[in-house]
């Protein structure tokens, strides 16, 4: 569930931070609250490219305050060929959020991603062009991962799992990843692990 409230805390977080109102961001948490409207499975997309570096320091504030029972997920987006934002805005941001992301984000922002890590507990990278999986980041807090339909994924780095002590669920579905030996390998330094879905379907 999505409360209205959400959108009024985010106009008051603009003005104790003298920043105009962003209409997109309004337009995503309108989305939101007729999801949950209608009884739909309330996810806010972030469209990065909407956004302005004034824009995040409102939008932190709002997104720390939301329970995990009041959205489902919330989709992160980036596909322009240059960006006007901070790059640790857009961190401060995704660590904020700390919930059920989604991100579909160009490689030099998954890249550094990686490296950096984010507190978050659900995370799904479905579709992304992904080929090298060097997930080396603290990600402390993960228990849910989601790598279906990256295709360009063809093989596991033997450490790329190692800060995700808490992981249960790995999904790995039409990816190419297909060396059963190294995968068994790195997948057996997973203690958490209780759920691999590993499936190429041939349609």
């Amino acid at each position: 569930m999505f409360p209205v409230y959400r959108i009024a805390s985010y106009l008051d977080s603009c003005r104790r931070h003298d920043v105009i109102t962003n209409s997109a961001v309004l337009s995503w948490f309108s989305e939101a609250k007729v999801q949950n409207s209608c009884q739909e499975n309330c996810n806010i997309v972030v469209s990065l490219n909407q956004l302005k570096n004034d824009d995040i320091p409102p939008l932190i504030d709002v997104f720390l305050d939301i329970d995990s029972s009041d959205i489902d997920a919330f989709h992160v987006r980036h596909h322009g060929t240059t960006s006007v934002l901070n790059e640790e805005h857009v961190f401060s941001l995704m660590n904020a959020i700390k919930l059920k992301l989604r991100l579909t984000l160009k490689k030099d922002f998954l890249r550094d991603f990686f490296n950096v890590g984010i507190p978050c507990c659900v995370l799904k990278l479905r579709s992304n062009n992904i080929q090298k999986l060097d997930m080396i980041g603290r990600f402390m807090r993960l228990h849910t991962l989601n790598l279906d339909f990256c295709t360009s994924l063809t093989s596991l780095q033997k450490d790329c799992f190692s800060c995700m002590p808490s992981l249960m669920h790995l999904s790995l579905c039409e990816t190419r990843v297909a060396n059963l030996w190294t995968t068994t390998e790195v997948l057996a330094k997973l203690p958490s692990l209780l759920e691999l879905r590993f499936q190429n379907c041939l349609c």
